[in-house]
């Protein structure tokens, strides 16, 4: 539904970030919302819509690379978003996608 949000980063905390633009504040859970200082410039944060029965929440990536790991990530049988989130907050793109290919269970459970 939502491609991506432009907007400021006005705080960050463990679960993401709430970048405002046009006076709404987006809450985006992030693997890694380092990625995104609290600053006065506008970033581009590409997003994802999970919905539930019970819940609708954006999950946000710095690149377009990194939502589409995501997506082949919950595409996987037993991982869910949550489960993804964790798998990508433990390195950037190009470690978790060598930690597949070489199937370093380590680095994927830790």
């Amino acid at each position: 539904m939502y491609d991506y949000i432009v907007g400021v980063v006005t705080r960050q905390d463990e679960f993401g970030i709430p970048p405002e633009n046009l006076g709404i504040g987006y809450r985006i859970q992030m693997p890694n919302p380092d990625a995104f200082p609290v600053s006065d410039q506008r970033v581009k944060v590409y997003t994802y819509l999970h919905v539930r029965e019970d819940i609708q929440e954006l999950i946000g990536f710095p690149e377009v690379s990194d939502r589409q790991l995501f997506e082949q990530l919950i595409k996987v049988s037993g991982i869910g978003p949550k489960g993804a989130i964790g798998i990508l907050s433990g390195g950037d793109t190009y470690q978790v996608v060598e930690a597949i290919e070489t199937e370093d269970e380590k680095f994927l459970m830790q």
